[in-house]
């Protein structure tokens, strides 16, 4: 035999797979029939099966080339077949992800990534062997009929280590085949009119003969009722076949219509059998499993179509390629419900360091069975954005502080057993917010409080909470405070010095997570008067609850300093200023010019600081004679800043005695200048 005949088979019990897909979608209505067109033109495309990236794909004999198909928008695209002229017929999904098919002419198995596209095929050692159909075998291998070696090859996907099995009669075709459902590899032997069976574990092989005698078996699937479905070929005879598995028989037959040629027969997910004629004009057909009787036969609307391969794909539609020129894909509904009822669901608190669940989604039953974790890339997968997260595929994921802000959503992949249909099904997303928790954006200091920024992140049913305290360490000897300081200093040696923590301010927050707030803290009794003794009162920010954290803050008074220029004259009996004028005034001080004694014009005035902070007093006392002991007293005070105050005491015969003295805050009597 140099072809592989008039009536080409592909893939029967097509391995179908569509992980990739983001959820399943309503199949078409019963018998609605769509085409697409090939990417290369007169392509012969013969089997088809859907892969692990969900979607079909399909050889293009005369092309030389693996083509895929996109199930949502029908577009194609093809990728050259590693040796040329090699023919590719049969082509099944391997339990690697990876597409596996047969090279008719060149003798080879071929295999394809879906992803990468990079193609690779292998010699099997029997020459001219004709490898035709080819199916995954319940050890895992790929199996695979030899039309013209008369032979059933088998090849380990990891290894590519080939073996090969005679078939029990001479000359027999061996075409379609199957992984039957008592664990043995079915085919059919089109010129010998037999369907054939091999045991995987000890190669043997057996044969019976079909009812009607050259009938042509071509192809050769599982049925929903545990029996074996194959198509009869022959124009002439053009009818399906069923087999008792356990019989090892043939349980009866059943007509087409006339010169139909039924090609590939593949369950449907609506618990029947649905087979291409690739007679003339071209139709899918169905036939029910449970009383067999064909009930439809579905006209291409491309005449003469010569459609060859059909497989069920994740859609609920029957996919099928058209072997005639020009050549095309296209699908027809069988009216099955969408895969999954309700999609998977993600549960759990979305926040770093948690666990999110992927609560299993609910599916319809197609060919009468719910779908399973049937291989080994089924079961659940986490995506991140849309994309897969590598090695998370638990139905827990634990999710790390680098998702923060993301989308995750899980999908959960399974297959009907029957179909070999693998069907994914993705949950709605959840962002991840970040872990609760609160941080100190700012902190503004004035010399007696702190106003605190602080913001909030969480989940949006959350709110962050805590409190804060100002403490300062201050050491006393006595009753006098000689030290204050932020931090603990070198415990001092008793009995003379002691240092106790102080608490000057507190206070609590609470806010709403995706919001900034304020806090502001006053100085206490003890604060304040920390800072009227000691001007500056470095103190220790400690936020607790859901913000940790420690910050060193200073509270401080300004002090006046300024020196007046000043020029007096006098005497025996009595003294009076030519020049009182100060210099440098802060802005918004107040400036109180007291006199007191013998000759002072007047007890006492008050004066605002000009815009040029010069002001001169010495014409306010009208150049009084002032008696010895009398006294001229400038006090200037600003908001929040220690005063300045200076006394000139008249002394006989000389100038006036000059002493300072420092009036803080909020104080009346002053006091010495601390150190």
């Amino acid at each position: 035999m140099t072809g592989p005949g008039k009536w080409r088979w592909v893939v029967p019990a097509a391995l179908v797979v569509a992980l990739a897909l983001s959820g399943s979608s309503v199949a078409a209505p019963m018998g609605q029939i769509s085409e697409f067109a090939t990417a290369t033109g007169n392509a012969g495309p013969e089997g088809i099966v859907a892969g692990s990236d969900g979607n079909l794909w399909f050889p293009e004999a005369a092309a030389n080339k693996i083509a895929e198909v996109n199930q949502t928008t029908g577009a194609t695209s093809d990728f050259a077949v590693a040796t040329a002229g090699s023919l590719p017929l049969g082509i099944a999904l391997g339990p690697d992800g990876n597409l596996w098919f047969t090279e008719f002419v060149a003798g080879k198995i071929g295999e394809i990534n879906p992803t990468t596209h990079a193609i690779s095929d292998f010699a099997i050692p029997t020459a001219g062997a004709g490898p035709v159909a080819i199916v995954e075998g319940p050890n895992g291998n790929m199996w695979f009929t030899e039309s013209a070696a008369n032979k059933i090859g088998e090849i380990n996907p990891t290894t590519h280590v080939i073996t090969d099995f005679p078939v029990v009669t001479p000359n027999s075709q061996p075409f379609g085949i199957a992984a039957g459902p008592d664990d043995n590899i079915w085919f059919t032997e089109k010129t010998a009119s037999k369907i054939g069976y091999i045991n995987p574990s000890t190669g043997v092989v057996n044969d019976f003969a079909t009812t009607t005698a050259s009938s042509m078996p071509n192809a050769v699937a599982n049925g929903p009722d545990g029996s074996l479905w194959f198509t009869e070929s022959a124009p002439a005879v053009s009818k399906i076949g069923l087999i008792n598995v356990s019989g090892h028989s043939m349980a009866g037959e059943f007509a087409a219509a006339a010169s139909s040629a039924p090609t590939v027969i593949v369950p449907g997910p609506d618990d029947n059998m649905w087979f291409t004629e690739n007679g003339n004009p071209g139709h899918i057909g169905v036939i029910t499993a449970v009383t067999p009787t064909v009930t439809h036969e579905f006209a291409t609307p491309t005449a003469n179509s010569a459609p060859v391969g059909i497989a069920t794909g994740a859609d609920g539609n029957l996919w099928f390629t058209e072997n005639a020129n020009p050549g095309k894909v296209g699908l027809v509904g069988a009216g099955a419900p969408a895969a999954a009822v309700n999609a998977p669901t993600v549960t759990g608190t979305p926040q770093p360091g948690n666990s999110l669940t992927c609560q299993a989604a609910t599916w319809s039953n197609w060919a009468g069975q719910q779908p399973g974790f049937e291989f080994g890339f089924d079961g659940f997968r986490w995506l991140v954005d849309g994309s897969p997260i590598s090695g998370a595929t638990a139905q827990t994921l634990s999710i790390p502080a680098a998702d923060a802000g993301h989308h995750i959503a899980c999908e959960e992949i399974a297959t009907y057993p029957l179909l070999t249909t693998t069907v994914p099904a993705t949950s709605a997303a959840v962002t991840i917010s970040p872990s609760l928790g609160a941080t100190l954006t700012s902190a503004k200091t004035t010399p007696t409080t702190v106003t605190l920024t602080l913001s909030c992140q969480g989940l949006p049913s959350q709110r962050c909470t805590g409190t804060a305290k100002l403490t300062s360490h201050v050491t006393t000897q006595g009753s006098k405070v000689v030290a204050v300081a932020a931090k603990a200093k070198p415990k001092p040696k008793p009995p003379r010095k002691v240092t106790k923590i102080q608490t000057i301010a507190s206070g609590s927050y609470s806010l709403p997570t995706g919001k900034s707030s304020t806090l502001k803290l006053s100085l206490n009794a003890k604060g304040k008067k920390l800072l009227t003794a000691r001007y500056t009162v470095p103190a220790t920010l400690t936020l607790t609850g859901t913000a940790s954290a420690k910050k060193r803050l200073t509270f401080k008074y300004g002090v006046i300093k300024l020196s007046p220029s000043y020029t007096w004259a006098f005497g025996k009996a009595f003294s009076f200023a030519t020049e009182l004028t100060l210099t440098h005034l802060p802005k918004g001080s107040k400036v109180v010019l007291s006199c007191k004694g013998h000759g002072c014009p007047f007890a006492s005035k008050r004066f605002s600081a000009p815009k040029s902070g010069k002001l001169a007093l010495a014409s306010a006392l009208h150049k009084r004679h002032l008696s010895p002991h009398s006294a001229v007293t400038i006090q200037i005070t600003a908001p929040n800043e220690v005063g300045e105050v200076v006394v000139f005491t008249i002394v006989s015969g000389k100038s006036p005695m000059e002493t300072f003295r420092c009036l803080s805050p909020g104080t009346r009597t002053p006091t010495a200048c601390a150190a």
